[in-house]
């Protein structure tokens, strides 16, 4: 059995030094593909690893979902989609994954990483509505409160509470973007 795992590791290290050679030679269709196939791979893998494996099947999990908001970059980069929108797209999606993906697989990382995806979502909506960030932060702790989420409501009051300092910082720091002023 370790004579073919290791084969298996070695077909697949010689597959991926091929990739990253030749990266830039590939199409851009054939890359996402690639991609979204290891994405869809880890997920699968880190699930059946599992009852078997529980830490390797766990971190193999874990890779795939994380893996989703760059499967997400990648397409919006392609499509050169505009920052406010991009990051509406890469927090939505990372919200809506890591929070079902952790239903799937209860995971204290997925379930931080899904509470922590709400902020860059509210970022988003701000960017793309011209909606306070800091009041959609606010509104989504309150909802969160409601339904006995603690912690999350907490986070998100917390950030909420300081969005406006951050926006003064940056008036103070020579960026020059206005970003989180905008936000």
């Amino acid at each position: 059995m370790w004579v073919t795992a290791m084969g298996a590791f070695l077909l697949f290290a010689a597959a991926a030094v091929f990739v990253a050679v030749q990266w830039h030679q590939i199409p851009n269709e054939l890359r996402l593909g690639i991609l979204g196939g290891l994405t869809g791979a880890f997920l699968l893998a880190g699930r059946r690893l599992r009852p078997l494996l529980p830490a390797t099947g766990a971190v193999i999990y874990h890779l795939g979902a994380f893996l989703i908001p760059v499967n997400v970059a990648a397409v919006a980069l392609h499509l050169e989609v505009p920052w406010q929108q991009f990051l509406l797209l890469e927090g939505a999606s990372a919200t809506a994954a890591w929070f079902g993906l952790n239903q799937i697989e209860h995971s204290k990382v997925l379930g931080w990483a899904s509470v922590a995806s709400v902020v860059v979502t509210a970022a988003g909506i701000a960017a793309v509505a011209g909606w306070p960030a800091a009041l959609l932060l606010a509104i989504a702790a309150l909802a969160a409160e409601a339904r006995g989420r603690h912690r999350a409501a907490a986070t998100w009051a917390a950030v909420a509470g300081l969005a406006p300092g951050l926006a003064l910082t940056e008036h103070a720091l020579p960026l020059g973007t206005d970003v989180l002023t905008s936000l």
